[in-house]
């Protein structure tokens, strides 16, 4: 009988990356891996959105960091920008 994965319990995979998250509490930066997982998006999404610069980031020798401060201000400003869309006005 095969052990049933993570994702296979409901609702354990939403139990995992709150406990991610609460570990990045107090924390300055975050690896772009950390940034992926805290705002629900793949790895790969999360390096193109660095390389193109919309994701804030920095290096630090061979690591590239993502300046929590930083990320938070982009949240809330996307989060202005969403809210401003005159899309969403039906």
């Amino acid at each position: 009988m095969k052990t049933p994965e993570l994702d296979d319990i409901p609702g354990q995979r939403e139990a995992k990356e709150m406990g991610e998250m609460k570990d990045l509490a107090g924390r300055l930066t975050l690896s772009v891996e950390e940034a992926a997982a805290a705002l629900g998006i793949s790895r790969s999404h999360a390096w193109r959105m660095v390389n193109r610069g919309t994701l804030p980031s920095l290096r630090i020798g061979h690591r590239v960091l993502v300046p929590v401060p930083d990320l938070q201000e982009w949240i809330l400003e996307a989060r202005i920008r969403a809210a401003s869309d005159p899309k969403d006005e039906a």
